[in-house]
């Protein structure tokens, strides 16, 4: 119930109020004037002025009903005050608004103690009963997951969260003792095709993840399901790198962004240096697609493909026709698979007992949070290099770049591993066909039609196949 004071109360305060008031007028330069008016105003109240013959005096409330009600000390009541996900039962505001609904008892008046009072009561009432029942639906909750306020805004998500059991590069190695085994006689065979190869690096690697950690060079690429924004990232990067000069470099700035010379492509070329506030914005604003609209918009025009002025032509000098194609082709923002939209409580589950997930494509078990993709790609990418290494062998003509690349300096290591070996290990349509050839020709003079059997040079035909093409 709100408080009241009696006027004697009011008059021994008011005094210590204008002992108060003259004193902090001293320091805040409050005129004389000011002052007058305020003691005439609080005066007119103490004395009553204005009231009809008779009248009471008057009562002061000292806190509004909302301010009782959040001072409540019921655990039930807290846990309501601090959830703002009401559903629609409990808005309750179709008109007539139900005298049950928050809206109402919103609505009520405080013009008197009593009403006061009858509104401190329903909405203590009301948080109770959703007290409990939010106490009933956080069993529901699953782990890490989290209440969406908002689940009308389509935009509002988060991207998959850590696990509450953090993977470590050590538990990882551990579910890969198979690969570690098998690479110990298993290696890259430069006879065969790089598909092939990948294909046996694939074989041996247990992980859940793998092709998704040699499919896409970044986590944002990952959760879009889309290499198109790594290489338009790029292009932003190597047009910052580009437009710098002297009067960019800042030794004493303290702010150190990645660079590559003009021309160069290799991280092996990349090195450290120290530039200005703006330069270093522009570069790590690069992959911002609130900066950068083209990023995740596909009907963001990226220019004509023939024309290397554009981005896209831009792309097609550096990458080839085909990685421009599916840049034009492939732009896409975070699909909906990867957006944690949060959990809700409604009518229709369990009577606002229940959380249920306001996105139910996203199923956090089946996708990698930030965290697991960078601990997949390190461990991933140690095992491709030691697929690569070759045993009591001419080593790779690329193995001295895999060695000494840096895993700091990539997004993922395993990807750019692979784009190393596939540019330093071409493949010629032409030469294939003729090693396929050739071995065909040799398989074929040692075949004795009544000694072999002629499945086993068909299914032989089909291994050599499979291996060359």
């Amino acid at each position: 119930m709100a408080e009241q004071m009696s006027i004697d109360e009011i008059r021994g305060l008011l005094a210590q109020v204008a002992i108060n008031t003259v004193e902090t007028s001293r320091l805040m330069g409050v005129t004389h004037t000011e002052i007058s008016a305020l003691a005439a105003e609080v005066r007119s109240l103490a004395a009553n002025t204005g009231a009809a013959p008779g009248a009471a005096p008057p009562v002061l409330a000292l806190q509004s009903a909302v301010q009782t009600v959040r001072k409540s000390s019921e655990t039930t009541v807290q846990l309501s005050l601090s959830d703002d996900q009401y559903t629609v039962a409990e808005l309750n505001n179709a008109l007539p608004a139900p005298t049950d609904g928050i809206t109402y008892i919103r609505l009520m008046a405080e013009t008197s103690p009593a009403e006061t009072e009858a509104k401190v009561e329903a909405l203590l009432d009301f948080h109770r009963k959703r007290g409990l029942k939010l106490r009933a639906a956080a069993r529901t909750l699953p782990d890490g997951a989290w209440v969406n306020p908002n689940p009308e805004n389509v935009d509002e998500y988060r991207l998959p969260a850590p696990p509450l059991r953090s993977l470590t590069h050590s538990e990882l190695n551990k579910r890969e003792q198979s690969a570690v085994f098998a690479l110990a006689s298993r290696q890259w065979d430069k006879r065969w095709s790089y598909t092939y190869n990948l294909d046996e690096f694939e074989a041996i690697v247990s992980s859940t993840f793998k092709k998704e950690i040699l499919k896409h060079p970044s986590y944002e690429c990952y959760v879009r399901m889309s290499n198109a924004f790594h290489y338009l990232v790029l292009h932003n990067r190597v047009a910052c790198w580009n437009s710098i000069t002297d009067a960019d470099l800042d030794d004493t700035s303290g702010l150190f962004i990645p660079y590559r010379p003009r021309g160069s492509t290799r991280h092996a070329d990349t090195e450290q240096i120290q530039v200005t506030a703006a330069i270093y914005r522009r570069y790590y604003n690069a992959d911002k697609p609130s900066v950068h609209a083209s990023l995740d918009d596909p009907t963001h025009g990226l220019g004509n493909i023939e024309n290397v002025t554009t981005v896209l032509g831009s792309i097609r000098k550096v990458h080839g026709q085909t990685i421009a194609e599916m840049v034009r082709d492939k732009r896409r923002p975070v699909q909906a698979i990867f957006r944690d939209r949060g959990s809700i409580r409604s009518d229709d589950h369990g009577d606002g007992k229940v959380y249920h997930a306001v996105n139910v494509a996203f199923k956090r078990h089946q996708v990698m949070s930030k965290v697991e993709w960078d601990v997949y790609c390190e461990d991933i990418g140690e095992l491709l290099l030691a697929f690569s290494h070759q045993h009591g062998s001419t080593q790779l003509t690329c193995w001295k770049e895999l060695r000494n690349l840096s895993k700091t300096r990539c997004d993922n290591y395993a990807w750019e591993l692979l784009q190393i070996i596939r540019r330093s290990l071409p493949e010629s349509d032409t030469t294939k066909i003729l090693v396929l050839q050739a071995l065909f020709d040799d398989m074929l003079n040692k075949f004795d039609a009544p000694r072999h059997r002629l499945s086993h040079l068909i299914q032989g035909m089909l291994d050599v196949n499979a291996r060359i093409l």
